[in-house]
């Protein structure tokens, strides 16, 4: 018997809906936050539960990209985002 085919089948190792993210958010003074969310359908998001929409400022310059990706990303004092791994969620 197969199993069944996933709502969202990410590619491997990229960046999209389907997809758990980790990531470093690096400020200007080189201070790094780290943050694990799955991205998903803007329906189905809601941060403070680790699903983050595909739309958001945060999402849109890592989707497409793959893991050891540095990224601008201007919020605050945040200046860059780097990807640490993506695997399907």
């Amino acid at each position: 018997m197969s199993e069944p085919t996933p709502a969202y089948d990410p590619p491997p190792g990229l960046v999209a809906v389907g997809s758990r993210v980790e990531v470093e958010l690096i400020s200007r003074d080189g201070e790094r936050e780290h943050l694990a969310f799955d991205i998903v359908p803007e329906q189905a998001a809601d941060f403070e539960a680790g699903f983050l929409a595909v739309t958001p400022p945060l999402a849109r310059p890592i989707v497409g990209r793959s893991p050891g990706a540095e990224v601008p990303y201007r919020m605050g004092d945040i200046v860059r985002v780097r990807i640490l791994s993506v695997e399907r969620s």
